[in-house]
């Protein structure tokens, strides 16, 4: 099955992915982007951060789907990642997507996790990690078109490990 984890930026989308790739029946499908790498963040492991040179070829040999554009940088799934565990019994994926990802992966059957988080302590989050302000109020309406494709919804405000155990008791229900 296909699992994605959207909300807005500083909503601990990529945590939670990190902490479900970590079991034995999961695989985090990692994204492209032409945005520049974080500090502490690893090319292949957090993204695959491509020129948008390198983005464009890929685009044109129709190598990505879920394509989108946000505050200037391309996001894509590379399509070989997402066909190598389509069809798996024994695995499952789980990506971080925003609502043009998952529009077009609920189509293929996918499950959508949301992450919800009050604007104030998104704020302060991306503040944290060094956001620039014109991206912080760009993100802060981040999410709201997700309502409708969501399936299960997470407070972020709560902690890691709670909401951990919270998505894999939906897993649970979802793989009966």
């Amino acid at each position: 099955m296909i699992y994605i984890l959207a909300g807005p930026s500083g909503s601990g989308k990529t945590t939670q992915a990190n902490i479900l790739s970590k079991r034995d029946d999961f695989k985090r499908i990692i994204t492209c982007t032409t945005r520049p790498m974080r500090d502490g963040e690893v090319d292949g492991l957090d993204y695959y951060f491509k020129t948008k040179e390198e983005f464009q070829s890929l685009l044109e040999q129709k190598k990505l789907i879920a394509v989108t554009e946000y505050s200037g940088n391309l996001y894509g799934v590379p399509k070989q990642s997402l066909e190598k565990y389509i069809n798996s019994k024994t695995e499952h994926i789980v990506m971080v997507l925003d609502l043009n990802g998952v529009r077009e992966l609920k189509e293929l059957g996918a499950y959508c996790i949301c992450l919800t988080l009050d604007a104030e302590t998104l704020r302060e989050r991306m503040i944290e990690r060094g956001d620039n302000m014109c991206d912080v109020i760009a993100r802060l309406n981040d999410g709201l078109g997700l309502v409708n494709y969501c399936d299960f919804f997470i407070d972020s405000r709560r902690p890691i490990e709670f909401n951990s155990n919270e998505i894999s008791k939906f897993i649970e229900l979802t793989c009966k």
